[in-house]
């Protein structure tokens, strides 16, 4: 589930470098704080910032090409959401990637 299989990790990466993706965020990650070191793996052109998984569900990540600094990063003490603060050509631009599952008791 998630990115925890090694294929999802081939498909994904694959994909940001067919796109030239500058910005990727993922949700469901299904990674735990030491398999998510291995989100590296995703893209050498990019900084990564990731909230682990909260048992066996969440985990979330942003991917940012080299050529955007991220001025800053934080989430909530849940796991539930996270934030990057990047620059552009001279702006600031805020991400945010929220984790909202559809399941209600969550």
């Amino acid at each position: 589930r998630g990115l925890s299989l090694m294929s999802r990790r081939r498909r994904l990466r694959q994909a940001i470098s067919n796109f030239r993706a500058d910005v990727v965020a993922i949700q469901e990650t299904k990674l735990g704080v030491g398999v998510a070191k291995g989100l590296r793996f995703l893209s050498r052109m990019h900084d990564i910032k990731w909230v682990a998984t909260d048992g066996t569900k969440g985990g979330l990540a942003i991917l940012v090409n080299h050529n955007w600094p991220i001025e800053e990063w934080g989430r909530d003490v849940k796991g539930a959401f996270m934030w990057i603060k990047i620059i552009i050509t001279k702006e600031k631009i805020t991400i945010f990637n929220i984790y909202a599952p559809n399941n209600s008791r969550e």
